[in-house]
């Protein structure tokens, strides 16, 4: 029974208006990330496992640097004291996950 309901809201999402939209929204940006020299370039190294979790961690927190410097207000040295504990953070998983023994 529930999954004659699904389906039936499923179908009935397919052809709403917002599907629709969605559906214009996405075609040029998958027909883009397929044509992309930089998404091909990074699909190896995402498929081999090398976007580890401290690596993540490590990444998301520069970014936040970046672009708290990039803002034009200058910032406190509070706003650091959170994306330097998660750097740590991703500092340790990464010293972990090679110190690991590998399969």
């Amino acid at each position: 029974m529930n999954e004659q309901i699904d389906h039936v809201a499923w179908r009935a999402f397919e052809t709403s208006t917002i599907a629709r939209a969605i559906e214009r929204f996405a075609r040029p940006l998958r027909t883009a990330a397929k044509e992309s020299r930089l998404i091909g370039l990074a699909r190896p190294w995402l498929t081999a496992g090398v976007a580890q979790p401290g690596v993540v961690v490590v990444a998301a927190v520069l970014t936040h640097i970046v672009l708290m410097v990039a803002m034009a207000r200058p910032v406190s040295w509070q706003w650091l004291i959170l994306p330097s504990i998660a750097l740590a953070a991703g500092a340790v998983l990464i010293a972990a996950r090679r110190r690991a023994p590998q399969e």
